[in-house]
C-alpha cells in the first residue's frame, strides 16, 4: 500500500480520532453512489435527481478535501483487498484497546438515521410512483418497486434502521469489554456500518438540500407573480392576453370567480424548471401547505393565468381585442385535428343601432336574392307560355297531330304549374323575410360573407358573459365553415348547427350552458343528434353537404323524410315564434322526439 503525506496548512489541525475514520474508500463511495443518482437523472429526465446526485459529490468531495486541507494521510489501496482492508479505525495507542464512544454523537446520529431513512424510502416511493404514471418512466423495476413499496416501505424503513442500530449496539458492547479491535473481523464490519450510516445521511441532507431550493424558488416566484406577473407568464393586459391566445395551442377556461384559480397551483406551474414533474410537481407537496408562501394574483379587469382566463370586469374596449383570438382557439381546439381558417376575421363591436342597421341591410340584400329568383321563375314561366302558343301553332300548321299536341300541351301547362307554385312560396319567403325586420333577434352578432364579424356588447353584466360567448362562437362557425353563397346548408340546418356546435363549445370551456340563440332550432337539432354522430354533423356542416345531410336523415327517419320535410326546413328559420313552435313540433313528433312547449323556451 502506497502512503504519501501533503503538507499541512496552518489554519487546519490534523484531526484527532474521532468515532470512526473516513477512509479513502468512503469519499470513492459516495462519488459512485452520487454519480449514479445523477446519471438516472439525465436517463428518467428528472431534475430532483440531478440535484440529489450533484449534492452527494460534493459530499463526498467535502470529506476528500479534509484529508487534503488536513494534511492527513492519503491512502491510495493497490488492489480491492487492500481497499475493503483500508477501512479501518484509528490506530489508538497501545495501552488503549477498547474504544473511546462520543455517546451524544452516537445517539443524535442514530435517531437522524431513523427519521431521515424513513422519510428517504417515502421519497424513493413517491418517485416510483411518479414514474408509473409516465409511460416512458414505467420500466419493469420501478413499477414493481412502487407495488411492493406501496405497502411494504415503513416496515422495510423500520427493518433497516433496526438491523443498523443493532448492529451498532453490538459492536459498542463487544469493543466496551475491550475486545482486541482485530478480532473477529470486528473492524472491518463496525467500519462498514459505520459508511453505509454515512451514506444515507448523505442522501437525506442531500434531499433536505433539494427541497430547500425548490422553496426558495416558489418564494422569488410568489414575489415575481405580484410585481412582475409577466415574467412567469402571467397576462393581465389586453394586448398581450390576445397575443398570448394568438400562439396558445391549448384552449383556455374563462371564469368569473377568482376562487377557480388555485394559487397554490399556480405558484407551482409557473415556477417550472426543465425536467422531470417529480422536482416541479411532487417536491412542492412533500412541503407543509399552510407554509407555502402566499400568493397575490395582478389587479385588472383580466388575467390569464396558464389555461384560466379569469374576467373580473367587462370592459368593451378589451373585449373587442381578445375575442378574435379567443372564437379562434376555442372552435379549432374543440375540432381538432380537424383543420379550420388559421386567419382571424375582420371583428368589430357596434352599438345596437349599428347592429340593426347591418341586420336590415343583410335583410334587403336575402329579399333581392329572393327576388331575382322569382324574377328568374317568371322568365321560365313566360318562355313556357312561348312554347303553348308554338305548339298551337304547330297543330294548326299540320306539324304535329293533335295527341301529340295535346300531350306537349299538357307537359308544358305541368310544367307552368309548378313554377306557379313555386314561385307563390318564394313570394310568401319573401314578405317573412322582410318580416325579420319587425322581429327582435335572439343573437347580438352577425357575419358577412366572406370575413366580417359585428358583435353588440352593450350589457357588462357578468351574468351575461355566457350568452356573449356563445353569440361569439356562433359567429365563428360561421366564419370558419364558410365556402361560398353557392355553397351552404339550408337555413334550418345552417344555422341549427352551428349553434348546436356553439353551445357545446361554450359549455366546454366556461362549464355554463346556454341557450339563447335558436332556441326552438336547437331543440329540433338536439333530437337529430341523439340519433346521428357529431363527427358526421361535423362532416356535414363543414363541407355543406346537403346529399349527405339527405342520406343521413333518410336513412335515420324514413325513405323520403327530407323531401316531405323540406319546406319546414325552408321557412322554419324565417317564421314568427307561434309558427315556427307549430313547425317544430311537427318534426319532432317524425323524429321521435318530446313535444316542444312553449314555456321552456327562453325568450328575451
Amino acid at each position: 500500500m502506497i502512503h504519501f503525506s501533503l503538507p499541512s496548512l496552518p489554519f487546519f489541525k490534523k484531526p484527532s480520532p474521532k468515532f470512526f475514520t473516513l477512509s479513502f474508500l468512503t469519499p470513492l463511495v459516495l462519488l459512485l453512489i452520487g454519480s449514479g443518482i445523477g446519471l438516472a437523472g439525465y436517463y428518467y429526465n428528472e431534475e430532483f435527481l440531478y440535484f440529489v446526485g450533484t449534492i452527494i459529490i460534493l459530499i463526498s468531495g467535502v470529506f476528500t478535501f479534509d484529508h487534503l486541507l488536513s494534511g492527513s494521510l492519503v491512502v491510495s489501496p493497490r488492489s480491492l483487498t487492500e481497499a475493503i482492508r483500508s477501512i479501518s479505525l484509528p490506530n489508538l495507542p497501545k495501552k488503549k484497546r477498547g474504544l473511546t464512544i462520543n455517546w451524544l454523537w452516537y445517539s443524535v446520529t442514530m435517531i437522524m438515521g431513523l427519521i431521515l431513512l424513513t422519510a428517504l424510502m417515502g421519497l424513493v416511493v413517491l418517485f416510483a410512483f411518479q414514474a408509473v404514471e409516465q409511460p416512458h418512466l414505467a420500466t419493469v423495476s420501478l413499477v414493481a418497486f412502487a407495488a411492493f413499496a406501496q405497502t411494504y416501505w415503513p416496515f422495510v424503513g423500520g427493518a433497516l434502521f433496526l438491523i443498523v442500530l443493532l448492529t451498532q449496539l453490538v459492536l459498542l458492547v463487544v469493543n466496551r469489554k475491550n475486545y482486541s479491535l482485530k478480532q473477529a473481523g470486528i473492524n472491518l464490519v463496525f467500519s462498514t456500518a459505520n459508511l453505509a450510516l454515512l451514506i444515507l445521511v448523505s442522501l437525506h441532507l442531500a434531499t433536505a438540500s433539494v427541497l430547500g431550493v425548490r422553496y426558495w424558488e416558489l418564494q422569488q416566484n410568489a414575489a415575481l407573480i405580484t410585481s412582475d406577473p409577466g415574467s412567469v407568464g402571467l397576462q393581465s393586459q389586453s394586448d398581450a392576453i390576445a397575443s398570448t391566445l394568438k400562439d396558445a395551442k391549448e384552449p383556455v377556461t374563462i371564469t368569473s370567480q377568482e376562487s377557480d384559480i388555485d394559487t397554490h397551483q399556480l405558484l407551482v406551474s409557473t415556477a417550472r424548471v426543465p425536467g422531470g414533474s417529480f422536482y416541479n410537481d411532487t417536491l412542492p407537496q412533500l412541503l407543509p401547505q399552510d407554509q407555502l408562501p402566499s400568493v397575490t394574483l395582478p389587479a385588472g379587469p383580466m388575467l390569464l393565468s396558464e389555461n384560466y382566463l379569469l374576467i373580473r370586469e367587462i370592459v368593451k374596449n378589451d373585449f373587442g381585442t381578445i375575442s378574435p383570438p379567443l372564437a379562434r382557439l376555442w372552435v379549432s381546439s374543440y375540432f381538432a385535428p380537424r383543420t379550420l381558417k388559421e386567419d382571424l376575421p375582420e371583428f368589430g363591436l357596434v352599438d345596437r343601432q349599428e347592429y340593426l342597421r347591418l341586420r336590415d341591410v343583410q335583410i334587403d340584400d336575402q329579399v333581392a336574392e329572393i327576388q331575382t329568383e322569382i324574377n328568374g321563375i317568371g322568365g321560365r314561366i313566360n318562355s313556357l307560355y312561348g312554347q303553348l302558343d308554338q305548339i298551337i301553332y304547330q297543330y294548326f300548321d299540320g306539324v304535329i297531330s293533335i295527341d301529340e299536341a295535346i300531350r306537349r300541351y299538357n307537359s308544358v301547362v305541368d310544367q307552368i304549374g309548378s313554377l306557379e307554385r313555386e314561385r307563390a312560396d318564394l313570394q310568401q319567403i319573401k314578405q317573412i323575410v322582410a318580416g325579420q325586420k319587425q322581429i327582435t333577434p335572439y343573437e347580438l352578432g352577425i357575419f358577412n360573407p366572406d370575413k366580417s364579424i359585428k358583435m353588440v356588447l352593450d350589457d357588462t353584466d357578468q351574468a351575461k358573459l355566457p350568452d356573449y360567448l356563445a353569440t361569439l362562437v356562433h359567429e365563428q362557425l360561421h366564419y370558419v365553415s364558410y365556402i361560398s353563397k353557392e355553397r351552404r346548408l339550408p337555413q334550418f340546418f345552417e344555422e341549427g348547427l352551428t349553434e348546436h356546435f356553439s353551445r357545446r363549445i361554450v359549455e366546454k370551456y366556461t362549464g355554463v350552458k346556454t341557450d339563447l340563440g335558436y332556441p326552438i332550432i336547437s331543440r329540433v337539432i338536439e333530437q337529430m343528434a341523439k340519433d346521428i354522430p357529431e363527427d358526421k354533423l361535423a362532416e356535414i356542416y363543414f363541407t355543406k353537404n346537403e346529399d349527405m345531410l339527405r342520406q343521413i336523415l333518410d336513412e335515420k327517419y324514413g325513405e323520403g323524410f327530407y323531401e316531405d320535410s323540406e319546406y319546414h326546413f325552408l321557412v322554419m328559420p324565417l317564421m314568427g315564434f307561434d309558427d315556427s313552435l307549430q313547425y317544430a313540433n311537427d318534426i319532432m313528433i317524425e323524429i321521435g322526439g318530446s313535444e316542444i312547449r312553449e314555456e321552456e323556451i327562453r325568450v328575451e
